[in-house]
């Protein structure tokens, strides 16, 4: 099946306070190894937008989830060196000094993006952080960042589906 009809929408803001933002599916506690830090960043408030793929008979679907600064920037894209894992069939970008060390513990804050990946709109943000369904469910996933030329961090993007899918 060929995907077709992609468009981007914004889901809101969220404020980076540490310079270091968490990649993750928001069910890990912090040292699991299917998640990872991105060190470096820019400090202040993060846009963050969903692409929205139609997949056919499978509906619209997030297919990718990007955070960039407000004062965006130029870059290339640099991979990550860590996976993106997905077993709650969400991921998100979050300040680090912010994020539960565990959040099945944390359960409001859990209850809390679970409910916005649940919703209508199937993502949204938190005060410090940003959240959406991946798309088709658990997996691994690929994340990219982009740096200025001073090496700080102004936008990270995790790709759940992209253009070559096939169905």
């Amino acid at each position: 099946m060929e995907t077709v009809d992609t468009s981007e929408r914004g889901i809101g803001t969220f404020t980076c306070t540490s310079g270091v933002l968490r990649v993750t599916d928001p069910c890990y506690s912090k040292g699991t190894w299917c998640a990872g830090t991105v060190p470096d960043c820019r400090e202040g408030e993060w846009l963050a937008t969903v692409r929205l793929m139609d997949c056919g008979s499978w509906g619209k679907r997030i297919s990718r989830l990007t955070v960039v600064h407000e004062d965006g920037g130029t870059g290339a894209d640099e991979s990550v060196d860590f996976e993106v894992g997905v077993d709650s069939g969400q991921a998100g970008v979050f300040d680090e000094s912010r994020y539960p060390n565990d959040p099945n513990v944390a359960t409001s804050f859990y209850d809390k993006v679970c409910k916005l990946t649940l919703s209508k709109a199937k993502a949204g943000v938190v005060k410090f952080g940003a959240v959406s369904s991946s798309g088709v469910g658990d997996g691994s996933y690929e994340a990219t960042v982009r740096r200025d030329r001073n090496g700080k961090c102004f936008y990270i993007s995790i790709e759940f589906l992209s253009d070559d899918d096939a169905w």
